[in-house]
């Protein structure tokens, strides 16, 4: 085999590799305890989510353009480093404006990874003639990225419990170092695009504009994708306060978030399946119903019994970004996909932020039971105008 096709081969398993290590993140499982005991409130968490949405929304398309016209391989290893720093800063944070700065570096690092990690595989791939595997391949990326974090998740709460919550971010920060080294020894496979016609930045962005304006079911599904992820993000970032206000011993942690992240990924693995069975607007629909039920019954159940639907609004929500982008992915031509996501990307962390802030009024104010009724209401509201558009203005392809 050529040198460079193996190199190429190799960069598959180098990213099964990154995937695993750059999610095998110890102090997941306590993060919102940890800050807590730092001093940082409901509602200052929900200002840094804010900051981080800003972030990604000011970077996500300008970092995408650059990865395209500068290296892939190199936001790669930038994306491992800012993670680096974000775990230094959060060792030693203090303050609000120290996790602010910590999630910063988050933001950064996230906006320089989106899309160019599936983008470096697809090359990879078609630098051996082995797109096909495409799908395959992100499976098995997906595989180890939830293996490692349910490894981190009952490895992290047991040391947490046993020792102490900065001790999980010292682990952590090994993790990511490992990181770093992997995603040096990616190869740049610029050979994949060297041909391929130079498009302007503006030129994209009016040209995906142009396609979403007269694709109506592609924007009510996409704004499908953007309200449920807007709510659910709150359910993934307070499910520890969530375990925390039932009493939930911190030991367990890591069983619940080994189960959480088993049925979401256990849903979107077989996700694809549906689509094969129900009508679209079957399968919308009940997840819609499935994810507000569940939310309302975790608000309402102020038990142990909680963690049941909490654990089903999971397995819910798991279904939502293969069928959200897989209905996107055929039906938008190749040279916008990417383009359009972003605009996904952009509304969906404007969304969060909406969302966010009343979130963390009646979180902070009230109760994280109070918060989680306030999501479920939102839902509620928006299964009422998705009911409603479906039925009289959408025909689904």
């Amino acid at each position: 085999m050529d040198n460079n096709l193996f190199r190429y081969k190799l960069n598959i398993y180098l990213m099964y590799a990154y995937s695993f290590f750059h999610s095998l993140i110890f102090a997941y499982v306590i993060e919102r305890l940890y800050w807590a005991s730092r001093g940082i409130t409901s509602q200052q968490v929900v200002y840094i989510e804010i900051i981080y949405a800003a972030v990604v929304i000011l970077l996500e398309v300008p970092t995408g353009s650059l990865a395209d016209k500068w290296s892939k391989k190199i936001l790669m290893v930038f994306h491992a480093v800012f993670s680096l720093l974000e775990f230094i800063i959060l060792i030693y944070a203090h303050s609000f404006w120290h996790f602010a700065l910590a999630v910063t570096m988050a933001g950064i690092g996230k906006s320089l990874c989106s899309g160019t990690s599936n983008a470096l595989v697809f090359e990879s791939l078609k630098m051996n003639r082995d797109t096909e595997c495409f799908e395959r391949v992100l499976g098995r990326i997906g595989f180890y990225d939830y293996f490692a974090a349910m490894l981190a998740a009952l490895l992290g709460s047991f040391v947490a419990a046993k020792s102490s919550y900065i001790t999980t971010y010292w682990m952590s920060l090994i993790s990511v170092m490992i990181s770093v080294i992997i995603a040096c020894f990616f190869k740049e496979p610029k050979a994949a695009y060297e041909k391929e016609e130079v498009i302007s930045y503006f030129r994209h962005m009016a040209a995906a504009f142009n396609f979403l304006k007269d694709k109506s079911a592609i924007k009510f599904i996409l704004f499908f994708g953007i309200v449920t992820g807007a709510v659910f993000t709150y359910i993934d970032e307070f499910w520890q306060t969530y375990l925390q206000a039932i009493n939930v011993p911190v030991i367990l942690f890591g069983v619940i978030s080994a189960s959480r992240m088993i049925s979401s990924s256990l849903s979107g693995i077989y996700a694809y399946k549906l689509k094969n069975k129900f009508s679209n607007k079957t399968i919308f629909s009940t997840v819609i119903i499935v994810l507000l039920s569940s939310i309302f019954g975790a608000s309402v159940l102020k038990t142990s019994l909680g963690i049941i639907p909490l654990i089903i609004s999971f397995a819910a929500y798991g279904v939502v970004e293969p069928l959200v982008l897989g209905y996107l992915h055929h039906r938008t031509e190749s040279k916008i996909r990417a383009t359009v996501e972003s605009f996904q990307s952009l509304a969906l962390r404007v969304f969060t932020i909406i969302c966010g802030l009343f979130f963390g009024y009646f979180a902070t104010n009230y109760s994280i039971f109070i918060g989680f009724r306030f999501l479920a209401f939102s839902l509620i509201a928006y299964f009422i105008y998705f009911t409603i558009k479906q039925n009289k203005d959408i025909e689904f392809e």
